[in-house]
């Protein structure tokens, strides 16, 4: 989209000379996001689904998952697209599914640039009902792995699940998106002209579109507000959704506020499950201190199984139900917590990460109740 002339600032729709269908056709927001996304290139009908559900979702402040996705592609498919065509705003072959930007006019240019600059005032009409639970982002391609994983071999499991993130943005991706590790996830950049609705990012992995969201969000997960979960036991829906589509993505450099938010997700899940296998490990028992009174609440109010596992530099109060190993192989290095789910095993969930440098972790967290065995497995028998 070319950058407009500051002139055209004053001027609004109805001031400017298009044709009435045209004016029609631009009242539906995923016509308009249509043509934002197609802005001097030709695309497959799959990529435009996937940029119009991300893009317009993230700026209602929200997110898409596969389902939203397959049911724009439908709606571009069989109703938005023919709709353009017919109003001289692009070219679409049904056959190949080839979508382009049909020659348009100066005065349609230039409609179609102050609705891009005033899309951010449209955020009401495709506002979401609410995130997404994480395992609405679940995929379908599962990889096979051994049956039994140690922390390490949790770490290479989750490495061989190649995703890519795409950032559509005016200028290249900072923040936490730079932190994915190009170890199993391309981060990939599309520039879109400033000044638009929000910027935002879309997963895939092998099989397709994982999911979107608004780039700002992301700022959730880089600095999250983590208040007592004995007081207050529910992870905001915003940062619960945020861990589901970002599910086995490796973070090359994950800091302890990061770690604390995909944490709180699983004490979270575990505490309103109420029953089932929870480990966690610490490092150091000493790092037990400023969260021993959430693990005496879940120890003492659910009928959890607790294991805590650390270097044993501290000895924690003995607690009915609660089990401490300090003898787990390579404890001190790694960062963990898994829960088997309880009666649900769809409730199954688990943070790896380990402490490569002083305060730097690399990891990741999953939702796969078979990887989440795996490892369960290992820690049971590891553990004695």
């Amino acid at each position: 989209m070319n950058e407009p002339d500051d002139e055209c600032e004053t001027t609004g729709p109805g001031e400017m000379e298009v044709a009435p269908g045209t004016l029609r056709a631009l009242r539906n927001p995923v016509c308009r996001f249509t043509v934002y996304a197609l802005d001097g290139r030709r695309l497959p009908l799959d990529v435009v689904a996937d940029v119009v559900v991300g893009w317009r979702a993230a700026n209602a402040g929200g997110m898409a998952t596969g389902d939203d996705r397959e049911r724009v592609r439908s709606e571009l498919h069989h109703r938005h697209l023919p709709a353009l065509a017919d109003a001289g705003l692009v070219e679409y072959d049904p056959d190949t599914g080839a979508v382009a930007l049909a020659s348009l006019s100066a005065p349609t240019r230039q409609l179609i640039e102050w609705l891009y600059r005033h899309e951010a005032e449209n955020t009401a009409e495709a506002a979401p009902p609410g995130p997404p639970a994480p395992e609405a982002f679940a995929r379908s391609n599962r990889l096979e792995f051994p049956d039994e994983l140690d922390l390490e071999g949790f770490l290479a499991a989750v490495e061989d699940r190649h995703r890519t993130v795409t950032v559509y943005a005016p200028e290249p991706p900072s923040g936490i998106v730079t932190q994915l590790s190009d170890r199993n996830t391309t981060v990939e950049h599309e520039v879109i002209p400033p000044g638009g609705p929000a910027e935002f990012l879309l997963v895939h992995d092998r099989a397709g579109f994982v999911g979107s969201a608004a780039l700002d969000t992301l700022d959730r997960l880089a600095d999250p507000a983590v208040p007592d979960p004995t007081v207050d036991p529910t992870l905001p829906g915003a940062e619960r959704a945020l861990l589901g589509l970002l599910e086995d993505t490796l973070f090359a450099s994950l800091e302890r506020r990061q770690l604390l938010t995909a944490s709180r997700e699983i004490e979270d899940r575990a505490q309103r499950v109420g029953a089932g296998s929870l480990h966690v490990g610490f490092q150091e028992f000493s790092k037990l201190r400023h969260q021993w009174p959430l693990y005496r609440h879940l120890a003492t109010e659910t009928d959890l199984d607790i294991h805590l596992y650390g270097r044993e530099d501290w000895a924690p109060p003995e607690v009915s139900r609660v089990t401490y190993h300090g003898d787990l192989p390579g404890v001190g290095r790694f960062w963990f917590l898994a829960f088997d789910g309880g009666p649900v095993r769809a409730q199954r969930c688990a943070l790896v990460a380990e402490e490569r440098t002083p305060g730097r972790f690399y990891g990741c967290w999953t939702y796969d109740p078979d990887l989440v065995g795996g490892l369960m497995d290992w820690l049971a028998s590891a553990a004695g």
